[in-house]
């Protein structure tokens, strides 16, 4: 009961403060939780994966520095990085609440942190509970932190117009700039313990990393909720408007869907024919 509790715990807490990130029109709770289960259950595609790339890697190149950093960057960012996005693709992106900037960074830190929440329940039954400080200190909020990069990605593609894959593009390099930074987090862990930096370095470059992230993160998670639809004075819809390249439909100021020429931006904008603001 006591693992349960400290795998589970600081999960939620974190998860608590991502969820009042959405200022204006936050996100149902069942969707949230929902999301956050689906993350756990994501941890045994990440075993499997995992698994498998690491004997193969291993197979190849011996067990040694070399193949650890390799099947870091090639196989355990990319993999967890891609199954706890699977868990929100596969249910909240497609959910009518999904509607805001900040929406992506809010379900990706659910499904990372249910995806935190089961391998801590993993790593405090096999090496005890003298695990937690450095899973909750570092790698509860750090999964969180990672997966806001493909999350802030899904909330761009929301908006996307399907055209030339843009979405997909879109959200690829979400998820490789969260991999890369994943695996960049496991690899200062792995030179302390092949003794390649010293114990302090190690935990002072862990803290700048995630300092870093940190603040890259706040500061676009800010960004996004200022821009919410649901904020007061900003009900306004763009302006739809024909591009005079080629004749297609497009949103005024922005680039045309079918040629890339910029369309020219209405004088007046349309109010929200809803609710009239």
């Amino acid at each position: 009961m006591n693992t349960l509790a400290l795998s589970v715990l600081p999960c939620l807490i974190w998860l608590l403060w991502f969820w009042f990130q959405d200022w204006y029109d936050r996100e149902p709770l069942k969707t949230v939780f929902l999301t956050f289960l689906l993350g756990a259950f994501a941890t045994l595609g990440a075993l499997i994966f995992n698994s498998v790339g690491i004997i193969f890697l291993t197979g190849l190149f011996g067990q040694n520095l070399f193949s650890e950093v390799l099947t870091l960057f090639l196989v355990v960012g990319p993999v967890e990085e891609a199954v706890k996005m699977w868990a929100v693709l596969a249910y909240a992106y497609k959910r009518p609440e999904f509607n805001e900037p900040v929406d992506g960074v809010v379900y990706s830190a659910s499904a990372a942190l249910g995806f935190a929440a089961a391998e801590n329940l993993i790593y405090l039954s096999r090496f005890g509970s003298g695990i937690f400080i450095v899973r909750g200190i570092l790698s509860n909020p750090g999964h969180a932190l990672f997966a806001a990069f493909w999350g802030l990605a899904l909330s761009r593609a929301k908006v996307l117009p399907n055209i030339g894959s843009k979405r997909a593009i879109t959200i690829a390099s979400g998820w490789l700039a969260a991999a890369a930074i994943h695996a960049l987090f496991d690899v200062i862990l792995s030179a302390g313990q092949y003794h390649v930096l010293p114990n302090v370095a190690v935990g002072v470059t862990m803290i700048l990393l995630m300092i870093a992230v940190f603040a890259y993160v706040e500061f676009m998670t800010v960004r996004h909720v200022v821009r919410s639809p649901h904020r007061r004075d900003t009900m306004l819809l763009s302006s739809a408007a024909y591009c005079l390249d080629c004749g297609q439909m497009g949103i005024g100021g922005s680039d045309c869907p079918a040629c890339g020429a910029k369309i020219l931006e209405q004088q007046q904008p349309r109010n929200c024919p809803s609710c009239g603001k």
